[in-house]
């Protein structure tokens, strides 16, 4: 069995601590753009409903670094418990739920911003119901419950000793695996399309109307924001595979498959925190309002300094 040298692994665990304050930081900065700056549409419900939960997941990780490292510092191994089950639920409901939220929701932003541009009245239809709004609902709970799959996952036991247990375990297991495989294979379909439809719309020469112009860049901007995450979505979904296959297998057949696939599960899951960190970076470069947005924010704040800068210079020389 091939595993991560734990000298990798520290130094993973080192940048994953560290990246959690820059992430706080930027989804606190999209949540205020978002309510502030821009006004309602598909990249802003989007972007609100991926910073929060990031948000969440990343105070969370703080939190836990700063007790283990005052509170539990000089007694880990007599720690509560209670809190170390607490800790343990929470370490795989956050993460899991909110990259389960990016899968979800990336392939329904894909979705609309893709019908928005090819079908414009079938997307005002739909704008004029709740039907988005209940979609994005839809995705928040599947999420969570696919989060909660992994967390049964992550305290079952090997081997089972029930095989009711086990039939169940396996059943959710690839229940899991296979939605998350699916929703990516959806999400590159729609990835490919786009990338066809957006080249073909650069060729033509005609000139199109505000409203298609602006649909197009919508389109444009997601398709954007997809790229740098999707990266490391691939690698997540072949560590959701592989977890899959070393819980369920039985342990004749596992062992053909877990030296090749310990090693990418334990890569996936340090990697979840630069996912997450790299998902709501894109957000602020991707989609125009949110550039727009930090642009006249930084703008306004140089013009201040500036302003502070000759007020006091003009007081001194008087």
């Amino acid at each position: 069995m091939y595993l991560i040298p734990y000298s990798v692994v520290q130094i993973f665990n080192a940048i994953n601590i560290f990246i959690q304050y820059p992430s706080v930081i930027i989804n606190i900065l999209i949540i205020y753009i978002s309510f502030r700056k821009v006004n309602s549409s598909l990249p802003r419900t989007y972007c609100l409903n991926i910073s929060i939960p990031s948000l969440l997941c990343s105070l969370h990780q703080i939190a836990r670094d700063i007790t283990e490292r005052t509170v539990f510092k000089d007694h880990e191994e007599t720690s509560d418990p209670t809190y170390t089950k607490i800790v343990k639920v929470l370490d795989t409901m956050l993460p899991q739920s909110t990259l389960n939220l990016y899968l979800f929701q990336t392939t329904l932003t894909v979705v609309l911003a893709y019908i928005g541009f090819s079908k414009p009245f079938l997307y005002k239809r739909l704008t004029k119901t709740r039907a988005i709004s209940y979609a994005f609902i839809v995705s928040q709970a599947l999420s969570w419950l696919l989060a909660a799959g992994s967390t049964v996952e992550n305290f079952s036991l090997y081997p089972l000793d029930d095989d009711f247990d086990r039939t169940a375990l396996c059943i959710h297991t690839w229940a899991r695996a296979a939605t998350q495989l699916t929703l990516f294979a959806v999400m590159g379909l729609l990835y490919l399309l786009t990338i066809v439809r957006l080249t073909m719309y650069a060729c033509r020469t005609q000139i199109y109307s505000s409203g298609q112009q602006s649909r197009w860049l919508i389109l444009r901007s997601v398709l954007i924001y997809c790229t740098p995450p999707n990266v490391f979505i691939a690698v997540g979904v072949a560590g959701s595979y592989c977890s899959a296959v070393i819980l369920t297998l039985i342990p004749v057949d596992r062992m053909f498959f877990v030296s090749t696939c310990t090693p990418v599960k334990h890569v996936a899951e340090q990697l979840i925190t630069p996912r997450l960190f790299v998902t709501s970076l894109s957000a602020l470069f991707a989609f125009a309002d949110y550039r727009k947005a930090i642009t006249s924010m930084f703008s306004e704040i140089v013009r201040r300094k500036k302003k502070l800068f000759f007020v006091t210079a003009r007081t001194v020389s008087s």
